[in-house]
């Protein structure tokens, strides 16, 4: 049965809620690094909740993306109102707040929804009819990078909403003002997206016809980014004085895990392991209705044009600040944004070259196979925090370690249980020096380790670590130790194995 063409949408973005809640339900919240810093929210919210008023200038004081942080304290504002529905309502007991993150992920997880309808609301604001919004809409649905970082307490996806609905309203020439604190909001909600402000103030300004109202677009768009910059920094100089500046200079030189010089190519390779065939194929539909509109077809649509000019221009960003200026690193994540101006402008494409209903169809059946395809492994993923709970609930509390050497080591403070056992690689293996191998004995259970999954491989690691992890087994295991040694009672509680457990002998 084929639907009417208005049902198209709403589906689309119904499905898409779906597959999300399903992926958030399966856990892996707080695998990456930046995932800690949702913990400042919930303590925002719990603050003004109990009445600290202080908690709100303690938040202030932290320049690293306080955006973020007010969104998390509404997030959990949203988690608690949910919780109110289930048997973990009451939060004076600190554990139910816990046990009721997956409902916050859940609400977070809803801003990459949004951005697949902001793909297509920008569609129609440019000018593409509906048959193209709606194919643009799709592979923003099906794009991968779109999809599996909605499991994660990230701020990437509420970031690029902010981008997305800045270049939405920067289609209304009479909106500039609102057009520059949306963009300026971007830099808030997640540092690392700094480079989308000049580029939603370049497209918002271009799209004037006379040179004098491009001029104005721009004053007005640039007022209201250096406003929507300026004032959480106003706020948190009165909140902690010179060490905001201090903390705020010392954070922008963190951008360096990873290779400057590979900042041109890092794009394309992550965009590779990240879309696949499907990421191919738009880019192919690109060229090819390029190549026609030069040669002798009709020009590029006004939405097509956009959508290659903000891809165009967010990776020349990239390229000036990694490999020209050395400044920052870039990650996969740095990269996301690229995805849905290509989405704007490969649905403009598609469009043109499956104008045929039975191509359309065809072509639309495609692309959802190769969706679900990029999908699937991501459901049966296990993270190394779900599997340590259901080691210890099985077994009791193993000893740990590592099969690699040089990664970051948070211990756990909980008394070893099980000095017979050790669990190997049950953490982010980041950075990699070398490979040690595993202690001997028989291994009970193996799974794969998040990070063989080559797209997180870009978010920080160097070639030569990409390689090592490649190369060599990480899998996370339970070991039964072939010569087990004894943990002795006066030891910390937080001790988590020995060095006799270590095939390098190195704690």
């Amino acid at each position: 049965m084929r639907l009417p063409r208005d049902y198209r949408l709403p589906v689309l973005l119904l499905i898409a809620v779906l597959l999300r809640l399903a992926l958030v339900r399966g856990g892996g919240q707080f695998f990456f690094g930046d995932e800690a810093r949702h913990e400042r929210g919930v303590a925002l919210y719990q603050a003004l909740r109990t009445g600290n008023a202080s908690g709100l200038g303690t938040a202030l004081a932290r320049p690293e993306h306080i955006g973020f942080t007010l969104l998390g304290a509404g997030l959990t504002g949203l988690q608690h109102l949910t919780a109110q529905l289930g048997r973990q309502h009451d939060w004076s007991r600190p554990e139910n707040v816990i046990f009721t993150y997956p409902l916050a992920a859940g609400w977070l997880a809803m801003f990459s929804v949004l951005n697949i309808w902001l793909v297509h609301a920008i569609a129609r604001r440019a000018g593409a009819n509906a048959t193209a919004a709606a194919w643009a809409a799709l592979l923003m649905a099906c794009a991968n990078t779109g999809f599996y970082y909605a499991r994660h307490f990230l701020p990437y996806d509420a970031a690029l909403c902010c981008a997305l609905l800045a270049v939405w309203t920067g289609l209304d020439g009479r909106r500039s003002f609102a057009t520059g604190l949306l963009a300026g909001a971007v830099y808030h909600v997640y540092n690392g997206y700094w480079y989308l402000v000049p580029v939603v103030l370049t497209l918002h300004a271009l799209d004037g016809d006379p040179e004098r109202s491009r001029l104005r677009r721009l004053a007005g768009a640039g007022t209201g980014a250096a406003l929507a910059l300026l004032l959480p920094v106003l706020a948190g100089l009165a909140a902690a004085g010179p060490a905001y500046v201090q903390t705020m200079v010392a954070f922008s030189g963190t951008v360096s895990q990873g290779n400057f010089a590979e900042g041109w190519s890092l794009p394309w390779e992550f965009l590779w392991h990240a879309e696949g065939l499907l990421g191919l194929m738009v880019l192919l539909a690109l060229a090819a209705v390029c190549l026609r509109a030069r040669r002798a077809g009709p020009p590029l649509d006004r939405a097509a044009r956009l959508g290659l000019a903000g891809a165009a221009m967010a990776y020349g960003w990239l390229v000036l600040f990694s490999v020209g200026l050395e400044k920052f690193v870039v990650y996969g994540r740095s990269v996301k944004p690229l995805v849905p101006f290509l989405c704007l402008a490969g649905g403009c494409a598609v469009a043109r070259l499956l104008a045929d209903r039975r191509r359309a169809q065809a072509g639309a059946a495609g692309v959802c196979l190769l969706a679900l395809i990029q999908f699937a492994p991501h459901f049966a993923r296990v993270f190394p925090g779900e599997m340590e709970v259901r080691i210890m609930r099985e077994f009791g509390n193993p000893k740990r370690s590592l099969s690699v050497a040089g990664s970051i080591y948070v211990p756990l403070a909980l008394p070893v249980q099980r000095p017979d056992l050790v669990l190997v690689n049950a953490q982010q293996l980041y950075p990699v020096r070398d490979f040690i191998g595993y202690p001997a004995g028989t291994t009970l259970v193996s799974l794969e380790h998040p990070v063989a999954y080559l797209p997180f491989q870009y978010e920080g690691h160097s070639p030569r670590e990409r390689a090592l992890l490649r190369s060599h087994d990480v899998r996370m295991r339970l070991i039964q130790l072939s010569q087990p040694t004894r943990v002795p009672d006066d030891l910390p509680a937080n001790l988590r194995f020995t060095a006799a457990d270590r095939p390098d002998g190195h704690r």
